[in-house]
């Protein structure tokens, strides 16, 4: 499903502030993965995944992020006072149709930031910041988790870990992808990307 409109057909400008667009592609990819779970496992409607989308690449823009299932929800209805539960009835909604789904870890919004991995591959930093899912805990480069409220994003970021840990190191890391409650989440984003 290609989720950009007629009326938004501008494609995303690089960061000013020197990241590459690379990080606005697979914002991108995410977004369109996580739009076609949405509409396969009956989740949103496709008028509702377009709205939700539009209101993403507007932000994209503006140089900044948004999640798409936050968006659907909040596009569904969901106001502030009930989008932790209307978002967490979509990750699992998505997370169910997975073949490896992320469980929930709500405790891991608590844990540190892992500043030292993150120094050593500022690529992989760049990458979690534009799918929006942080790396919870890095135990050197041999074990990695990863949370999001999107588990399409966690496993973007998982393949993504894999693949610059590797070119890097020549080692295959084991990552974790897990499941936060959206008030975790954004705790973690700021906590994260915010500083």
């Amino acid at each position: 499903m290609q989720v950009r409109t007629a009326s938004n057909p501008k494609k995303p400008e690089p960061d000013p502030a020197g990241n590459r667009s690379d990080g606005n592609a697979l914002h991108t990819t995410c977004m369109e993965r996580t739009a076609n779970a949405l509409f396969d496992s009956g989740a949103a409607t496709q008028k509702e995944i377009h709205s939700a989308a539009y209101r993403c690449y507007e932000a994209l823009d503006l140089l900044q992020h948004a999640e798409l299932i936050e968006q659907v929800a909040r596009v569904q209805g969901a106001g502030e006072e009930n989008i932790s539960e209307a978002v967490a009835a979509l990750s699992y909604r998505l997370a169910e149709t997975m073949e490896d789904p992320p469980a929930l870890v709500p405790f891991a919004a608590k844990l540190i930031v892992p500043n030292t991995f993150y120094a050593s591959h500022p690529e992989i930093l760049r990458a979690c910041h534009s799918l929006l899912c942080p790396v919870v805990y890095a135990e050197d480069t041999d074990a990695v988790g990863v949370a999001s409220i999107n588990p399409v994003a966690t496993v973007i970021a998982a393949e993504k870990i894999r693949e610059i840990v590797f070119a890097a190191t020549g080692i295959r890391p084991f990552v974790t992808t897990a499941l936060v409650t959206c008030k975790g989440w954004r705790f973690l984003i700021r906590k994260h990307f915010e500083r």
